[in-house]
């Protein structure tokens, strides 16, 4: 979808308007697909005729006639009474009599439309002189012969690189012999000219090899990162493996050492006076001999004195003297205080911050302005089918207004809230196409008050 128009399109705008001011109220806009003409259409009711009444209609492959009656009558009057046994003017007549609001209908594809139809959307111009006007988009010209028939043109080579450099901020050079033949397969298409792609130029092509480029760069740089982390890692763990089996290799020494000094020193103390000269004698076979022996019997003598010992003196000593002080003294001190401070204050100030009143259903549109705008997707008499639609196509923003015809409650439904006609219109085009099909328009929120206050 376009969001800008060309100085040549814009003009063309301007000459229907004129075109509808010398008092031809029935013209159809002619072209190829993609060309614009829809485009153009929705320009037109957007900036045009803002004080009319306005109707869009999308005709369809498959869309009936009496389906466009039903949706250009139901868009241009509140609560109508449609027999679609009638044609369009009859209904018109039946509504309005001989005088009716100012009235611009656009419908887009007419070329979908039926031959009696259109010719009986031009008796309905004829009875309303200067107060129904109708604009239609066709591929074909229709077999009206007193309507004005305005062909639009493809761009020139001028005007095409004009409307992309809208669009595209890179484009490569004129003389670039991918763009320049893309330009002339256009042939001043701007739907195809629209689809043009960065990848399409060579300079797209280089860019995405020098990217690659840096990619392995930075994979190689990663990979011997990680290389380097890995041997530092292994370094370090072979250096304390080294450090723990010297550690554990020189145990064993010092712990015999030990044990010979001490088993030395009763030897030399329990020894009598009278039988020093035999000593030296017996003490290297007494030192193999008592190692054995001693090991085994000192292990297992230490560690049950050690373990009853030093368990009970400092589990009873820290668990009483810890608890007992820590606990008593933060949960009362702390608790009393910060409860009774917090809760009086934060209550009061929260509790009515927390419930607002929000307004729906009639009450909310009679609150809005009257001067904005929303788009009216249907509206139906079961309030289902509007909560189906919602879930379907997870709409948001949605509102519903109710209203009474014939002593029967109907229910419409509607989209957004917009300052202007122009942002409306806007917002409509990016709708599902469902809701496009089904005939969505854009519909002044004065309009729909207008309607719930007649039903008051």
């Amino acid at each position: 979808m376009q969001t800008k128009i060309l100085p040549s399109r814009q003009a063309l705008v301007d000459r229907i308007e004129l075109q509808f001011a010398y008092g031809n109220n029935f013209i159809c806009l002619i072209s190829e697909v993609g060309l614009g003409k829809s485009y153009l259409a929705e320009t037109f009711i957007s900036e045009k005729f803002t004080e009319h009444n306005k109707a869009y209609v999308k005709a369809t492959r498959s869309a009936q006639d009496r389906h466009l009656i039903g949706q250009i009558i139901e868009q241009s009057f509140s609560n109508p009474l449609i027999d679609y046994d009638l044609t369009i003017v009859e209904n018109f007549i039946g509504l309005t009599g001989e005088s009716i609001e100012p009235l611009l209908i656009v419908i887009d594809d007419a070329h979908f439309i039926s031959d009696d139809f259109a010719n009986e959307l031009f008796q309905l111009t004829e009875s309303y002189q200067g107060q129904i006007r109708i604009l239609l988009t066709a591929t074909r010209q229709l077999p009206v012969t007193e309507a004005i028939n305005m062909h639009i043109e493809a761009l020139d080579q001028i005007e095409s690189l004009t409307l992309m450099k809208m669009y595209f901020s890179d484009l490569p050079s004129v003389d670039e012999p991918i763009f320049k033949a893309f330009i002339e397969a256009s042939n001043g298409n701007p739907q195809l000219l629209l689809a043009w792609k960065k990848d399409n130029s060579e300079l797209q092509v280089a860019m995405q090899k020098r990217s690659r480029q840096y990619k392995v760069y930075l994979l190689l740089i990663c990979i011997l990162i990680l290389i380097g982390l890995l041997t530092s890692l292994a370094w370090y763990f072979f250096d304390n493996k080294n450090i723990q089996t010297a550690s554990v290799s020189n145990q064993p020494t010092t712990a015999i050492t030990i044990e010979d000094v001490s088993s030395s020193k009763p030897v030399d103390l329990t020894a009598k006076p009278d039988k020093t000269s035999g000593q030296p004698e017996q003490q290297p076979e007494q030192q193999p001999e008592q190692q054995p022996e001693q090991q085994p019997e000192q292990q297992p003598e230490q560690q049950p004195e050690q373990q009853p010992e030093q368990q009970p003196e400092q589990q009873p000593e820290q668990q009483p003297e810890q608890q007992p002080e820590q606990q008593p003294e933060q949960q009362p001190e702390q608790q009393p205080e910060q409860q009774p401070e917090q809760q009086p204050e934060q209550q009061p100030e929260q509790q009515p911050e927390q419930q607002p009143k929000s307004l729906t259903g009639n009450e909310w549109f009679i609150a809005q302005p009257a001067n904005y705008f929303t788009i009216q997707l249907m509206v139906v008499r079961d309030l289902e089918v509007i909560s189906q639609t919602v879930e379907n196509l997870n709409l948001d923003n949605t509102h519903i207004f109710e209203i009474k015809s014939n002593q029967a409650s109907l229910h419409g439904l509607t989209y957004g809230l917009y300052s202007s006609m122009a942002k409306a219109q806007k917002a409509r085009v990016e709708l599902p196409a469902t809701l496009l099909n089904q005939g969505a328009f854009v519909k002044s929120v004065g309009k729909i008050q207008q309607q719930i206050q007649a039903n008051n």
